[in-house]
């Protein structure tokens, strides 16, 4: 008897022993659990930072990769349809190139998450707005004419565009086929060129170079005949002339679509703003700067050409302008008086496209 009751005893103390280690080992399973000091700085910097601060400048999206382009793809649709009735235009490329899903689709999603995105290069925003007007020549024009003069983006990647520009530029602006942002007008009866001219501005509040329009559309300035159809812009017609480069570019919704080498003056004396071409003359009389003595056309020691195209600011006459010159080797140095000068065969293409009211910027 005395035998089994300490045999139960025994047992009795073997599992409260049993139960007291469990019950500790428990405890120590579920004890809070400690990081060192760097790992909770750091843990606690990627919880407090916002997205937004990863995100450097350049950036071309501030919204999430679920922005799709559809609103271009329609656009795309759009501008490659001609006008239903006379008068009314395609659909304008710029519409296309301003909508915000066109500008967010240049950022790349980071692969971290959290909304934010890898910043692009400007260059490389260009080559993905390229990517999605793929097909459409109006809106990769725009694009490609305006990325041409955007001095952020590589000189050296500018020029290698030069050569894809002037095809779309020959293709959808300098040909009579119908393309985003131009209308097509019908010829009434004895309408000529100037006539037409003056019937866009009234139509579209835009002032159009007679001249341009022959280009364009490969006609004489005389000759229409009634229902003739001829292609006229719906955007103004702009010079950029940028003294750093030796360059004179002419713009088309702001989109290049030409451009020229000229000279410059010496000693910084080319202004830089914003002008207006007031005044268009062929074979100007000229105004020699250092005698005050006036030139006829023609004269000998007349220096300005066979066009003038004169800038106003704040409507007076700066006395500087855009002329030829006698001296071919000057273009493309810093020489002249101030004015802008351009080889004889160059001025006489501007002077015909460049209406007059036309804005001119000079940049350094």
């Amino acid at each position: 008897m005395n035998h089994h009751a300490t045999r139960r005893r025994g047992l009795r103390a073997m599992l409260v022993a049993a139960i007291v280690l469990c019950a500790g080992t428990l405890a120590w399973m579920l004890r809070p659990v400690q990081s060192p000091p760097e790992l909770q700085t750091r843990a606690s910097a990627v919880l407090t930072t916002p997205a937004a601060a990863s995100v450097p400048e350049p950036v071309a999206s501030t919204v999430s990769s679920g922005a799709t382009p559809a609103a271009l793809s329609d656009g795309q649709a759009r501008a490659g349809r001609g006008p239903s009735s006379d008068d009314h235009s395609a659909e304008s490329a710029t519409a296309i190139l301003t909508q915000d899903a066109v500008v967010a689709s240049a950022g790349a999603p980071n692969a971290a998450g959290g909304g934010a995105t890898i910043p692009r290069t400007h260059q490389e925003e260009v080559e993905a707005r390229l990517k999605l007007a793929v097909g459409d020549d109006d809106a990769q024009r725009v694009i490609l004419g305006r990325a041409i003069i955007d001095e952020r983006i590589p000189e050296a990647w500018r020029r290698l565009q030069w050569e894809k520009l002037q095809t779309l530029n020959d293709a959808r602006v300098f040909s009579r086929r119908n393309a985003a942002g131009f209308r097509q007008l019908t010829v009434r009866k004895g309408e000529s060129l100037w006539a037409i001219a003056q019937r866009a501005k009234r139509t579209t509040g835009v002032a159009v170079a007679h001249g341009l329009l022959a280009t364009i559309n490969g006609v004489p300035a005389t000759g229409l005949q009634p229902g003739d159809r001829v292609k006229v812009p719906e955007h103004a017609f702009e010079v950029l002339v940028d003294k750093s480069a030796f360059r004179l570019y002419l713009l088309l919704d702001g989109a290049v679509v030409h451009h020229v080498a000229v000279g410059i003056g010496r000693e910084d004396r080319t202004p830089e703003g914003v002008f207006t071409i007031s005044s268009r003359i062929v074979h100007p009389d000229w105004t020699d700067p250092k005698t005050g003595k006036t030139i006829p056309f023609g004269a000998p020691g007349h220096l300005i050409g066979s066009r003038w195209l004169g800038f106003s600011a704040d409507g007076r006459k700066t006395g500087f302008g855009i002329h030829g010159t006698v001296d071919p080797e000057s273009i493309g140095k810093a020489l002249s008086d101030g004015c802008v000068r351009l080889a004889e065969l160059d001025l006489t293409r501007v002077f015909e496209w460049i209406p007059e009211g036309a804005l001119v910027r000079i940049r350094p």
